[in-house]
């Protein structure tokens, strides 16, 4: 009987990396996501020390494995605010329907907006943090650009819906008109 192998295209060096990268991925985003609902007046606060350790012990074995600290892109990517935006242009061909009519009706622009509207307010709390007055009133001017880029979108996106539900409801609304027409022609009713 033949010898079966599963032969993978990873060398075993890679195959520790990103084991090490996804242990290094679950205990810094936990501790960064308690530490955003710390700051916002949730979360819990009595959990942050033990999630700094989770954090330096997965730092400790990323390290005995490749002999440095992770980079810093990869912290950067482990840590990178989650984009809707990008998430819906990813699942989508760039000239596929669905793209297309969320470009023309606003829903893209509003994903584009809420993004907008995360990260400005993310830069607001953390200049508050430190009490970076020129970093607050940036965020804030970025803050109302987001804000009301996200209300045009959504006017644009109401008014696609009107317009769609008219177009739907046309064809019902006049066959309803000529019956209500035939009905008062009807001999026998007052005009």
């Amino acid at each position: 009987m033949a010898d079966l192998r599963l032969v993978s295209e990873q060398s075993e060096e890679d195959i520790r990396k990103a084991e090490a990268e996804h242990a290094l991925r679950q205990p810094v985003r936990e501790l960064a996501a308690n530490v955003l609902r710390v700051v916002r007046g949730a979360g819990d606060p009595a959990r942050l020390s033990g999630q700094m350790c989770d954090c330096l012990d997965a730092f400790q074995r990323y390290r005995d494995t490749f002999g440095v600290w992770p980079a810093s892109w990869t912290l950067g990517e482990i840590l990178q605010f989650p984009s809707e935006f990008q998430e819906t242009l990813e699942k989508f061909d760039h000239d596929s329907p669905e793209l297309q009519r969320w470009a023309k009706n606003g829903k893209l622009d509003q994903l584009f907006a809420k993004d907008a509207i995360g990260k400005a307010a993310l830069q607001i709390i953390a200049a508050r943090l430190l009490g970076q007055k020129l970093q607050i009133a940036a965020g804030e001017s970025q803050l109302s650009g987001a804000v009301r880029a996200f209300e045009e979108a959504n006017e644009r996106y109401r008014a696609s819906l009107k317009v769609s539900i008219s177009d739907r409801a046309g064809p019902a609304i006049k066959r309803q008109r000529k019956r209500a027409t035939r009905k008062d022609k009807q001999p026998g009713r007052p005009s």
